[in-house]
């Protein structure tokens, strides 16, 4: 009664006129963060903060509890009650029909041992009440919801952060999600719901806050998000002081480019840069040739474009190493991550912060 009193509020307080006057309108809604942290759902979990003490069958009727309150389709189960969305009886249905559900978020990890993730596991459950080497036992009744769980969600969530494997991994971590949907979810659009290097990032990943490094992972990061096929990719954070910082009220080292009332740090710059580069913009290709990285484009002129970058290059208090590319004789001039254009003769010097090849 909580969970539905309070979805219903919440819901009628972003949709009313007023509210809406002066807001952006939610479209989407995720009923749980990171549930996957979970001694309950996962039995193996015991490292770090628990997001959620339920079962498996308590969260998917929250699940579909919020989808019957939020959009309203009369047919949708709510299996806990044996029943429908249109006979339980809620005071209010179809607050915003035009809304769409989102999964409550998994975490892909690395594989080992050819195994599945946990997380990947835990939200396999969730959507199918699956339970191979993840036990439902330790959720008080099991999972008996069997594929209740995917009729309640509209999009696929993930949350990507590379901290223990490199941005280059992205892909393969993405289809560890995609590789245990079933059916008409393998059809449903995945989203990175948040990620970045993250606080606990290793130091060869950022270099404890080397800001060429932090520009460098942040450009790789979105083009291989790009490559893995994601539907939505959002970084995680703007302003925070600890996670993938581009943004900061004070100029210090790294940041020190005026917006509103702080100053935009290097990797801030970059993601401009990476924007401008994807917007409009159709990835036809991504491939390593060794350490080297070329993912090919076509703008939106139609012109032909590659982002290079070399994996066994790297930087140091303002300097960066890198090798000579021989470009291809289509591309005259290359952008670099802080937006500046630079004619080609022939080589390319690359390094680990990718770069833009385009043609005339």
């Amino acid at each position: 009664m909580i969970w539905r009193t309070w979805v219903q509020n919440i819901a009628q307080h972003v949709n009313s006129a007023g509210y809406l006057s002066n807001h952006a309108h939610i479209g989407y809604w995720e009923p749980c963060n990171e549930c996957f942290r979970s001694p309950t759902l996962d039995p193996g979990y015991t490292s770090g903060q628990v997001a959620y003490r339920g079962t498996y069958a308590q969260l998917v009727r929250m699940m579909q509890d919020a989808r019957c309150i939020i959009i309203g389709n009369s047919e949708d189960p709510i299996t806990a009650l044996g029943t429908t969305c249109g006979q339980a009886g809620y005071p209010a249905t179809g607050v915003d029909p035009t809304a769409q559900m989102v999964m409550p978020s998994t975490g892909p990890l690395p594989t080992t041992g050819g195994k599945t993730s946990p997380y990947v596991q835990v939200m396999q459950n969730l959507l199918y009440c699956a339970c191979a080497g993840n036990s439902c036992s330790a959720s008080i009744g099991g999972c008996p919801t069997a594929s209740a769980g995917s009729a309640a969600v509209d999009i696929i969530s993930a949350h990507i952060y590379p901290k223990s494997y490199t941005p280059e991994q992205i892909p393969t971590e993405v289809e560890s999600v995609r590789s245990v949907l079933r059916g008409s979810d393998l059809n449903k659009p995945i989203w990175n719901g948040e990620g970045g290097w993250g606080q606990t990032s290793t130091a060869t990943e950022v270099n404890d806050g080397d800001p060429d490094l932090e520009a460098a992972f942040l450009a790789r990061f979105e083009v291989m998000a790009w490559a893995s096929g994601l539907a939505r990719s959002y970084w995680y954070q703007w302003d925070n002081s600890g996670h993938g910082t581009l943004w900061n009220p004070f100029s210090i080292s790294g940041c020190t480019v005026p917006f509103t009332s702080g100053y935009i740090c290097e990797p801030g710059v970059a993601n401009q840069q990476v924007y401008d580069w994807m917007e409009r913009s159709t990835l036809t290709s991504c491939s390593a040739s060794g350490t080297t990285w070329i993912c090919g484009l076509t703008e939106s002129s139609g012109t032909q474009a590659e982002i290079v970058w070399d994996t066994s290059q790297t930087c140091s208090q303002g300097n960066c190493s890198s090798l000579p590319y021989a470009a291809p004789p289509i591309y005259s001039s290359y952008r670099d991550l802080t937006g500046a254009s630079h004619p080609i003769g022939g080589t390319v010097p690359i390094g680990i912060k990718p770069v833009l090849l385009e043609a005339q």
